[in-house]
């Protein structure tokens, strides 16, 4: 099963911040990055949906905060607009 585009780029965001130690493991990203249920991706995962606006927007918000990834902030902010204004 290939997973959805943005599903694949919030994994990509977990797994850069997972190696460069800003959380512990996948539910600690979704707990702290995504101020959601520690299984959301396994859940987004699994039924290969897209990761919902509010989603996006507390990771753009964290990175935004934490002053990391400014290229992810990019990314994440187009992502947005393009499915709210879309």
């Amino acid at each position: 099963m290939k997973l959805d585009s943005e599903t694949d780029f919030i994994l990509t965001v977990a797994q850069m911040l997972i190696a460069e130690g800003h959380v512990k493991s996948l539910r600690d990203f979704s707990l702290r990055y995504l101020n959601k249920n520690p299984n959301i991706l396994c859940v987004i995962k699994y039924k290969n949906i897209k990761p919902s606006i509010p989603m996006l927007l507390a990771l753009y918000l964290r990175l935004n905060k934490e002053e990391i990834y400014p290229d992810i902030q990019k990314q994440l902010s187009r992502l947005i607009y393009q499915r709210t204004f879309a």
